[in-house]
């Protein structure tokens, strides 16, 4: 029994290295700063749409900060402590993401529904969307960075006016370790001007 204890600290060892391997390659391969932190709690209650990160302000962390994975965006940062912050989910209620859908760049705007799935808001009926489309962050938040996956599209139907999108969100939201905190996006108006 104790060398069966000692195979599966060995593998979970191993697989926290390939985690935090891909987090580093991910890192390195962003266009913008980040900083990588531990989820060290989440909300209690079991629709907890916040979790909680070990940096804060000691590491240069505020509010409105986008963090993410490299499989999909997690949230924002809403509170922070000296040494924690706290990040509200995508699949919050009050949460709010530009999107683009990949494939026909329609645009809509991801609303959590307090459940492990969110919505596609101000989507127009006449509008071409389909189960199984990519959706990504359009950066017209100011939060997020464009180009970042969001989730996939579950399930449409159309409504009055605008149609019903559900979406998967990408990030595995239920089983978050290790983040990164986007603490700098590169924008053309930040970028250096070329004469």
């Amino acid at each position: 029994a104790a060398s069966r204890t000692r195979e599966l600290e060995l593998s979970e060892k191993a697989a926290e290295a390939d985690r935090l391997r891909a987090l580093l390659d991910f890192k390195n391969q962003l266009a913008y700063q980040s900083v990588a932190a531990e989820v060290i709690a989440s909300s209690p209650g079991e629709r907890s749409n916040t979790v909680y990160i070990g940096k804060g302000q000691d590491s240069g962390l505020h509010a409105d900060m986008a963090v993410i994975t490299p499989r999909g965006i997690v949230g924002k940062i809403i509170a922070v402590f000296p040494h924690s912050a706290q990040v509200l989910l995508i699949t919050d209620p009050s949460s709010g993401v530009g999107c683009t859908l990949e494939r026909t760049r329609v645009q809509g705007v991801l609303k959590g529904t307090g459940q492990p799935i969110a919505r596609l808001h101000y989507v127009m009926n006449d509008r071409e969307v389909s189960a199984g489309d990519l959706v990504l962050t359009s950066g017209l938040d100011q939060i997020y960075p464009k180009g970042l996956p969001v989730g996939t599209v579950a399930k449409v139907t159309k409504g009055n006016i605008y149609k019903d999108v559900s979406v998967t969100p990408a990030a595995q939201l239920d089983r978050l370790e290790t983040v990164l905190v986007v603490t700098k996006i590169e924008t053309a108006a930040s970028a250096p001007q070329s004469k």
